[in-house]
């Protein structure tokens, strides 16, 4: 959501020439300082003055100018969806820190991992070797299935909280309830490991 202000109160709903809906929420008057710019030498050019304003909280949404509650709604649930998986595929989601650098494996890159350290391991070889970007890792092979049982774990705690936030929106029955909502709430400490 971005913040808008206007001179004077606003209508709710807005439709654009070509059709966007511009949904402003939460408004409130405020006293807005202006002028008193000041120049090079930090003397104001301009004398500030106090005029109310009202600010609100607001977002674009693609309608196709329907403005129903229901059209609304749905539109910031799709918006909102969209912002989960944009977190949830996030770093500050999609890291853990091992010795100290932030790092992360892919799904494909972890199930990999464990297979071949697994396959290592029970053809009698002690250690396995692990590539974080360009560090290469030499590590015991119970030492390194542990690591990446735990980065699982972490994954897939990730994974249901992701989910719950998606199902909770779709749930949802308003627009200011979707729009209040914190998707980034719930998902698990980021992993620390030392190897």
């Amino acid at each position: 959501m971005e913040k808008f202000c206007f001179e004077e109160e606003q209508p709710r709903v807005t439709v654009s020439a070509v059709g966007n809906v511009l949904l402003l929420v939460n408004g409130r008057e405020k006293i807005q300082i202006v002028g008193g710019i000041p120049d090079e030498n930090g003397v104001a050019t301009t004398e500030a003055i106090e005029r109310k304003v009202w600010e609100y909280d607001g977002v674009w949404l693609a309608t196709g100018g329907i403005t129903t509650e229901a059209a609304l709604t749905a539109a910031v649930q799709k918006m909102v969806q969209e912002k989960i998986t944009e977190w949830d595929t996030s770093s500050a989601v999609n890291g853990f820190i091992l010795n100290g650098d932030r790092v992360w494996l892919d799904k494909a890159t972890r199930v990999g991992l464990m297979n071949s350290t697994s396959i290592a391991k029970a053809m009698g070889q002690p250690t396995t070797t692990l590539w974080l970007s360009d560090a290469k890792l030499v590590v015991e092979c119970d030492k390194a299935i542990l690591l990446l049982s735990a980065l699982e774990m972490y994954a897939l705690e990730c994974f249901n909280v992701t989910a719950a936030h998606k199902k909770a929106v779709s749930e949802m029955s308003t627009v200011e309830e979707v729009l209040g909502y914190d998707y980034t709430a719930g998902y698990p400490e980021v992993l620390t490991m030392r190897v």
